[in-house]
């Protein structure tokens, strides 16, 4: 493992004027999982001195004034190095129980084996501790198998795996004929409300 010189860095939460950067680190985090779906992964830096659209930048101040969302990015000599969004959310929608569910934990390529993970997992901890929550839950790319043994080191087991599919396909998926022996099923068709005056 190679060894770094001690370079300062500092964890703060996130604010507006650090959403570029959080684009910059979040794409670095979607490389594998746009590998994986054949797809050609952003460049390297996207986000970063280009504009951002107007609705991304809503997004993300509703995000940092919900009381309920965690964003820390870490800093190394005054550049973005990581980044590390929270939210205090229901395990399931039936669930009385909430968690800290860690959508995204990226550190910048050139910054890993130094500690910041660790050191944005703690700033995480600290935020579920004084919200009272017990568990946490943070998303991994199946095939990100570094990733995951770092996880398991710190204590994450499996829970569950989620997969995506594109509505489209599986619209098209669904429509092929189904297997002998299934039984028919007549579906309900959604329908949007009327917006014609109500009559008394």
């Amino acid at each position: 493992m190679p060894r770094h010189a001690a370079v300062p860095v500092t964890i703060r939460a996130a604010v507006p004027a650090d959403l570029a950067d959080v684009l910059t680190l979040r794409a670095q985090n979607e490389l594998a999982h746009h590998l994986v779906r054949g797809r050609r992964p952003a460049p390297a830096g996207a986000g970063r001195g280009e504009p951002v659209a107007s609705a991304v930048r809503e997004c993300f101040q509703r995000a940092l004034a919900d009381p309920d969302v965690n964003v820390q990015i870490a800093r190394v000599e005054g550049q973005p190095a990581g980044v590390l969004w929270a939210q205090i959310t229901p395990l399931d929608p039936l669930s009385p129980e909430c968690v800290m569910l860690i959508d995204q934990l990226v550190v910048g390529r050139e910054y890993r084996r130094r500690g910041l993970g660790r050191a944005l997992l703690e700033a995480a901890t600290a935020f579920a501790e004084t919200r009272g929550v017990e568990s946490a839950v943070v998303w991994a790319n199946p095939g990100d198998r570094e990733g995951n043994r770092y996880l398991a080191r710190l204590g994450f087991a499996p829970l569950v795996v989620r997969r995506i599919a594109p509505v489209q396909v599986l619209r098209r998926k669904l429509a092929q004929p189904a297997r002998a022996g299934t039984l028919p099923v007549r579906a309900a068709v959604l329908r949007r409300p009327s917006r014609g005056r109500v009559r008394g």
